[in-house]
């Protein structure tokens, strides 16, 4: 394919011994890591012969903590990954990898496509990681399962993010509040979500409340 020698670029700057550091270089202008660009890319549908998932999770074992890092619009790679996919045309492309100067950014930008199996994958592999991104909104609010449910996002990709709540929770430790006042984990469905408020209040929704406001049948039987 094209961008064959990009995606050999980018696995051998990954072998590297400073590979964690190239991982951890933001973007000037966006503040966006590789991480970051490579979950995007999963999210156009694949049109080459080299795997983006596999690239992605090279990324997150040189540098697990690109994880919980946010760009300038307050996205974790979970939300991007999550993101319906631009649609840029030829020239804006370009113009988007040419603004990259970082080595392993140029590198990973010019890699796209996936297939829709591989996000429910991508998606495991980050909130594995940095469990507490499931509960996290980005700087609009958002939080990774209603992202998900605006994007039509697979079913599987759904159940990923309501189990990785239950396991947010426990991993922090704290006991959390339902409506009815108790503290018993029941699922990820009824774990109280935060806000985007700076202060980390929660506003009391669930994924069960997300999921019953949705428009779409699937995800109301889930």
């Amino acid at each position: 394919g094209p961008h064959a020698a990009d995606w050999e670029e980018a696995a051998e700057l990954l072998r590297a011994k400073d590979a964690a550091e190239l991982c951890a270089e933001a973007d000037i202008a966006t503040g966006e890591l590789a991480l970051h660009l490579a979950a995007r890319a999963m999210s156009v549908p694949r049109r080459t012969d080299r795997p983006t998932l596999a690239l992605a999770r090279q990324l997150v074992r040189a540098f697990p903590e690109g994880c919980s890092r946010r760009d300038k619009k307050g996205r974790l790679p979970l939300h991007v990954a999550l993101a319906p996919p631009a649609k840029l045309n030829s020239d804006e492309k370009q113009q988007a990898r040419e603004k990259h100067h970082g080595q392993l950014h140029h590198a990973v930008s010019s890699v796209t496509g996936a297939y829709e199996s591989d996000i429910p994958v991508m998606v495991q592999a980050l909130v594995d990681e940095h469990p507490a991104a499931c509960r996290e909104a980005d700087a609009h609010g958002k939080l990774p399962l209603d992202i998900a449910i605006e994007s039509l996002a697979e079913c599987e990709t759904v159940q990923c993010l309501i189990g990785a709540l239950g396991r947010a929770v426990l991993a922090e430790g704290s006991s959390p509040r339902y409506h009815d006042g108790s503290s018993k984990v029941l699922t990820g469905l009824d774990v109280e979500l935060k806000t985007a408020s700076k202060d980390g209040r929660y506003d009391g929704r669930t994924a069960r409340d997300i999921l019953a406001g949705s428009n779409h049948e699937q995800y109301r039987l889930l």
